[in-house]
């Protein structure tokens, strides 16, 4: 899931290198035309740029507070799995020590009949 955002994230950034090259392309068309636009053409243009421009910058901030989400609880999920397993391991280690002290009883039990016989 964090790699799919990530890949949300470079797509964004290529969209916007992509406008920007367009920005470029539609600034040197402008320049080229013989029949000089109106400036109301020219000010439409530019706001549809800047329009543009700030949705991606709202999506690629979204994506970035999106995967800082989910890196923050995939570290949360791991730190709990950690917790889990090692109170889990101590319990085995406890229950290990506990059947090594029976086991060491019996053995001195056994040891102890061997000897009366």
């Amino acid at each position: 899931m964090v790699a799919s955002m990530q890949s949300q994230l470079d797509n964004c950034q290529q969209e916007k290198l992509t406008l920007r090259e367009r920005l470029i392309e539609s600034q040197y068309e402008v320049t080229r035309l013989k029949a000089v636009p109106s400036r109301v053409q020219v000010t439409t243009l530019e706001l549809k740029l800047n329009d543009l421009e700030a949705r991606h910058a709202r999506r690629e901030a979204s994506l970035r507070d999106a995967l800082a989400m989910l890196e923050l609880q995939s570290e949360q999920q791991a730190r709990s799995s950690v917790l889990q397993y090692e109170t889990v391991l101590r319990q085995k280690n406890s229950q290990i020590c506990e059947f090594k002290a029976e086991l060491d009883g019996l053995l001195t039990a056994l040891a102890a009949l061997q000897k009366q016989q």
